[in-house]
């Protein structure tokens, strides 16, 4: 077969199925208008009903009476993708009735069940859990010294208490004795523990999972209450001393804390012979914020010693020394707090053995209730090398 022959019957079955298409969309559109005047037809009878009831109720013969055929064509049109529909079919008047009855009814709203809420579904985002706010956790990037692996009990540390005494003697003359004295610092350990319980349906079902933040807060529980213990505020039974509860500690007692204030402090060390190391301040929040208040409200030389520069490691230092600031710190009433001028490396931290978990299904009534026991325990103790080393202000009202 030539290439002539085969391009000729290629057109002529071209020619058949253009004339079939053609067929069948003439039939559909015929059947469309013969449609749309069926419609037309029930709609004009419909309308001559209406216009019956209306007389019989004696409606205003002035307020003509809505066409549901040209509501029916204004939709057809609409739907077709026609511009300016309702217009289009006349059907202005139908509109706006329409639209005025809608305005009148109860408004469907997402935030009833019954009015479409149901058709609204949840959107759930664990990748943005709001987690608790706990106070900051400061101690470590004061100084305080965390001594870890502890593995005795008692842990003792041998420390010198007095020392030799020099004397000025004459000539044949026989020199005074003299001792240094000893003593020691002790830790034991003493049990920092939390304890959470949940079902094992919300373990399965949990998204985020539960144990996982279950753990995270209990760790979280754990180091700010060892925190507040560490510096005093701790108000739970078997705490071990903290800084509060160590003798000898020095003090002063001001109401506010400006220039003259905190050189009082920085005094009690200087005239113990303790001014060294890891020095800085400890305070509460609303006492900082008073005292940069007062600052930035006039060149109160008071205050002078203040230099502020956000970002920092401490964002912040006064009369040259860091400042770091938490809500653990010790609140005595709803106006005062402790503020706290210390070398923080004399603070030791004991630990023996970390932070342990356990998880227990089985334990006491878990595996009768379904549930789960997540139990985090720490064994912990607190020393101050030096109370010399530490300064508290126990009633700073600003």
């Amino acid at each position: 077969m030539s290439e002539e022959t085969k391009v000729r019957e290629i057109d002529e079955v071209v020619e058949v199925m253009t004339a079939s298409i053609e067929e069948r969309e003439a039939k559909l559109r015929k059947d469309q208008e013969a449609f749309q005047l069926e419609m037309k037809a029930r709609m004009d009878e419909l309308e001559k009903i209406a216009v019956a009831n209306a007389a019989s109720r004696k409606i205003d013969e002035k307020e003509e009476p809505v066409s549901f055929g040209r509501i029916i064509h204004a939709l057809t049109l609409q739907a077709q993708g026609k511009r300016n529909a309702w217009d289009t079919a006349g059907a202005g008047r139908e509109r706006e009735i329409i639209e005025s009855s809608e305005s009148k009814r109860t408004a469907m709203s997402a935030s009833q069940d019954s009015m479409g809420g149901f058709w609204v579904p949840e959107q759930y985002m664990p990748q943005e859990f709001v987690e608790y706010f706990r106070g900051g956790l400061v101690l470590d990037k004061l100084g305080a010294r965390v001594m870890s692996g502890l593995t005795g009990s008692p842990v003792i540390f041998p420390k010198q208490t007095g020392g030799a005494t020099a004397y000025w003697v004459a000539e044949n003359s026989a020199i005074t004795e003299s001792n240094l004295t000893a003593g020691d610092i002790k830790m034991e350990p003493n049990q920092l523990a939390a304890l959470v319980k949940m079902s094992n349906r919300l373990d399965m079902l949990s998204n985020p999972a539960a144990e996982g933040l279950i753990r995270q807060d209990i760790a979280a529980a754990l180091a700010e209450e060892m925190e507040k213990a560490a510096i005093g505020n701790s108000v739970q039974a078997g705490r071990p001393d903290g800084i509060i509860g160590t003798a000898g500690i020095g003090s002063t007692s001001t109401a506010s804390i400006n220039v003259t204030n905190a050189k009082a402090m920085e005094y009690q060390l200087e005239v113990d012979n303790a001014l060294k190391g890891k020095l800085g301040w400890l305070m509460h929040p609303r006492v900082w914020s008073k005292v940069t208040g007062r600052y930035r409200a006039s060149a109160n030389e008071f205050n002078i010693g203040v230099n502020q520069s956000p970002g920092a490691a401490f964002p912040e230092t006064y009369i040259g020394y860091p400042i770091a600031r938490t809500t653990n710190v010790r609140a005595v009433t709803s106006s005062t707090s402790d503020v706290y001028f210390a070398n923080w490396a004399e603070l030791l931290i004991g630990m023996w053995g970390g932070l342990s978990f356990a998880v227990s299904t089985e334990a006491d009534t878990a595996f009768a209730a379904n549930q789960i026991w997540i139990r985090a325990i720490m064994e912990v103790d607190f020393a101050v090398r030096h109370p010399e080393s530490f300064c508290v202000n126990a009633s700073v009202t600003d």
